[in-house]
């Protein structure tokens, strides 16, 4: 079992393809951390929800101190800057962890980051769950879908965290 593994990823919104990924990094890892993107990004029709929203909801699904949730800045055509940036984060959050590595989907040419980080070679490979992604979650909640087929891509207590945080704002 390694010390931890590293989960990458904007969660606009946290879905049930998230959380079948942490669910398998946690049967591989001692501790998971969730990075965080555009952390600190406004709020746009990309990014409609904040790093605390995103955190929320994740905690909601995996309330244990064996997942770790940060933020991390974007660092736009600078990959060395956001590579640093996220090895910092981690090895802040997991200061004794020796074997660290990252785990995701490599979905599209969106997913190259999998193979940049010098220390993490060899990424944990894992399979899209049921074709469900945040850009297709997003378009119907932005175009009035029906709450029910939100609501069934989306582990319960995110889409219930997610629901509070639209009625609020």
């Amino acid at each position: 079992m390694r010390d931890a593994l590293v989960f990458i990823g904007r969660f606009q919104p946290f879905h049930n393809g998230h959380k079948a990924v942490i669910e398998g990094a946690l049967e591989q890892a001692k501790e998971v951390v969730v990075v965080v993107g555009s952390s600190f990004a406004a709020r746009n029709i990309r990014n409609p929800f904040t790093f605390q929203e995103r955190k929320t909801m994740i905690e909601a699904v995996f309330p244990t101190d064996r997942v770790k949730v940060v933020p991390v800045s974007d660092y736009p055509y600078d990959d060395n800057k956001w590579v640093n940036a996220i090895q910092k984060v981690v090895d802040d959050t997991v200061p004794n962890a020796k074997d660290v590595g990252l785990i995701g989907h490599s979905k599209d040419s969106t997913s190259y980051y999998l193979n940049i980080f010098p220390r993490w070679k060899n990424h944990v490979e894992v399979s899209n769950v049921d074709g469900i992604n945040a850009t297709d979650i997003r378009k119907m909640l932005f175009e009035g879908g029906s709450p029910g087929k939100i609501a069934a891509q989306m582990p319960t207590a995110a889409y219930s965290t997610m629901a509070n945080s639209i009625i609020r704002n």
